[in-house]
């Protein structure tokens, strides 16, 4: 499948093989006077995010400086994207002038981008794996799941349902090549009345509609969200969406792997948890853009960069393996060999390895594909009202598992995303013996939840009063505190006065300013996360 991505004010340009490009790195953000502050670039949904993860904002947050942009086009060099996280812009123009751009005092280095060879490596294939037994559906919830109850059950994600947990207040971004008339099938009626689609962007056409291009997308989404009563349930019904389109089904370019980053970058500025991406970059039209596989090693292409990035933000990035298993290139593609991203292969409903599904490892040896989910004979919504029952494709096992682990996190806020991942891993029934068919297998949702904490709850306790004028309570009888932390939008504040009893600890805020802080607290070994107005 291509890749796909949307990218904030910025527009694509396809890239001609004769054409020189270079990336040119910068060497600061312009002015600190200038600097913008971080609420004014990362929303409070993504300041939250980053609180209840410990992770603080910081340089790569802030926007390219957009006079240094503005000398790039005076220089006559053409723009062809722009990232702030690695603070440069890819620019296409004779190498003359990028010598010249290269003398100036704010640019820190030019690098001539990467051409890739055609050639490909092979690898030892691992075991097949024997079927695994699963639930009943006489155990399943009241939820009239119909014909796709297989695939939320072989995740044990039912057992979340039945608990209450299905997303709400989860924020999914889903990159892919079009929602094409997803905004007319009854299949979304609930999510639309509810207005749970957050946010629309097209970073292939540059403006906000995104429900044309392909219907890849409104198939991968159907799988999380869909709503027809005994037909199709999504494994997340109640999560918000944020609708990217980043492919463009027409070509199959680099510039793809560019909207993914920008598309990365503006998830994560409006407060994501969780990215969906069922795409996968190998071979491209011009085979001098392509990549091998001594490329897949978690460090090389932009798309990965881009994916580690997002999940270095505190966002569990969830990306397809591919659907090369019988092909020349039998490999994962990128994203899905960044050491921080949850690639995802595909079994059928027996919970078999199909051979479809791209193999592992990354070539620098790490298990490949984590997880897998049901990727043959899914069940999706359909245009005429209806459903499908042969959906095949790791694009398919992606958003399952992304939409389950969505309604696991809801039930574990205090978790960080590499926490979730770790624990789902732990659960998979081949945890102890990976492969690279597989990698970790089938993850179960209710064992992971033992595996975490045999209670749904957070741990018992009372902050109070929120909002604070002076001092802040925070009664903890019942449970163990074993560390407190105040934050703001900045990270830790050290000078804060902590006072701590066995019962009651408190802490006095009347010197600091008003505005929104984060109270993080470790208890009974979890971290959990409070959000306090002042």
């Amino acid at each position: 499948m291509k890749s796909i991505l949307l990218v904030l004010f910025l527009s694509i340009s396809l890239i001609s093989p004769a054409q020189e490009m270079h990336w040119v790195y910068f060497s600061d953000k312009g002015p600190e006077a200038e600097l913008p502050s971080f609420s004014q670039v990362l929303s409070e949904q993504s300041l939250e995010r980053r609180a209840k993860q410990g992770i603080a904002p910081d340089f790569t947050d802030l926007p390219v400086f957009q006079p240094y942009l503005s000398s790039l086009r005076d220089a006559e060099l053409e723009i062809i994207a722009h990232s702030k996280w690695f603070n440069a812009a890819l620019v296409k123009g004779s190498s003359t002038q990028v010598q010249n751009f290269q003398a100036l005092p704010f640019v820190k280095k030019v690098v001539a981008r990467k051409n890739y060879s055609t050639q490909m490596a092979s690898i030892e294939d691992a075991r097949p794996m024997a079927p695994l037994a699963l639930e009943s559906a006489s155990s399943a919830s009241s939820i009239p799941y119909g014909p796709s109850f297989g695939q939320a059950v072989m995740l044990r994600t039912t057992y979340l349902h039945q608990e209450g947990y299905l997303g709400e207040g989860m924020n999914i971004a889903v990159f892919d090549a079009g929602f094409s008339a997803m905004d007319l099938m009854a299949a979304f009626d609930t999510l639309f009345n509810d207005g749970r689609v957050k946010d629309t962007r097209d970073f292939v056409d540059g403006d906000k509609t995104v429900y044309h291009g392909s219907s890849h997308g409104t198939y991968v989404i159907s799988t999380m969200t869909a709503y027809l009563p005994n037909k199709v349930v999504g494994t997340a019904p109640k999560a918000n969406y944020y609708l990217c389109r980043t492919e463009d089904v027409s070509s199959e370019t680099l510039a793809e792997e560019y909207n993914w980053l920008m598309a990365a970058e503006y998830a994560d500025s409006i407060g994501v948890d969780i990215i969906n991406s069922s795409l996968g970059y190998t071979t491209m039209d011009d085979s001098t853009q392509s990549h091998t596989y001594q490329d897949m090693d978690g460090n090389t292409t932009i798309i990965t960069k881009a994916a580690d990035m997002a999940a270095a933000k505190g966002i569990l990035v969830e990306n397809s393996a591919g659907n090369s298993g019988t092909s020349s290139w039998f490999h994962i593609g990128a994203p899905a060999d960044g050491d921080s991203v949850c690639a995802v292969g595909a079994v059928n409903k027996n919970a078999v390895y199909v051979p479809f599904s791209s193999k592992g490892p990354s070539s620098d040896g790490r298990v490949k594909p984590n997880l897998a989910a049901m990727g043959q004979d899914v069940v999706f919504a359909t245009f005429d009202g209806g459903y499908s029952d042969n959906g095949s494709g790791t694009s398919f096992a992606a958003p399952i598992l992304a939409g389950s682990a969505a309604c696991f996190w809801q039930s574990r806020p205090w978790m960080s995303n590499m926490e979730l991942l770790d624990v789902m891993q732990q659960s998979a029934h081949q945890a102890n013996n990976p492969d690279s068919l597989l990698g970790y297998g089938i993850p179960d949702l209710a064992n992971a939840s033992i595996l975490n904490t045999t209670e749904l709850e957070m741990p018992l306790i009372n902050v109070y009063p929120n909002p604070v004028e002076d001092r802040l309570h925070i009664n903890h009888r019942e449970s163990k505190v074993e560390a407190i932390q105040m934050f703001n939008i900045l990270g830790a504040i050290e000078n804060v006065q902590i006072e701590r009893s066995e019962n009651e600890s408190s802490i006095n805020m009347s010197m600091l300013p008003a505005g929104i802080y984060f109270l993080k607290l470790k208890v009974d070994g979890k971290v959990i996360t409070e959000k306090i107005i002042k």
